[in-house]
């Protein structure tokens, strides 16, 4: 039974087994199933009068498995009431930190170009963090 999005946040007591398949009935909530997302076509990135020098390319995502505490939560059974231990599992999980960094330089023409691959409900971040000569 796939139900509006209106109706899946709303009360919906004694729905028990009317509840989706794979859907978790909590109450008042139904939460889906995590499902892994899937590929989609590659983003080009094109930047121009970019000031020139070394820069730091850092990538961080959002999305299935990536800085998804809500993927760790079903994980590890939907719990009703999380532990501190859970609570601080979670946090960790999605911390926000870069997934990837690398070295980049900018010539005299100030552009940048890449290709990123993506994914279906992913969010990516780049940005380009100027490093400071030693």
């Amino acid at each position: 039974m796939d139900l509006p999005r209106c109706q899946r946040r709303r009360a919906n007591p004694g729905l028990g087994s009317h509840a989706p398949d794979g859907w978790k009935d909590r109450g008042s909530n139904l939460f889906p199933p995590a499902e892994p997302a899937a590929g989609k076509a590659a983003a080009e990135i094109k930047l121009a009068k970019v000031l020139p020098g070394k820069y730091e390319l850092q990538q961080r995502c959002i999305g299935y498995h990536h800085n998804d505490a809500y993927a760790a939560y079903l994980e590890m059974g939907s719990p009703a009431q999380l532990t501190r231990a859970q609570e601080k599992f979670l946090r960790e999980a999605c911390q926000g930190e870069p997934e990837s960094s690398r070295p980049v330089e900018i010539d005299a023409t100030g552009e940048f170009h890449t290709t990123l691959p993506m994914k279906e409900n992913e969010v990516v971040l780049l940005e380009l963090v100027p490093v400071r000569a030693q």
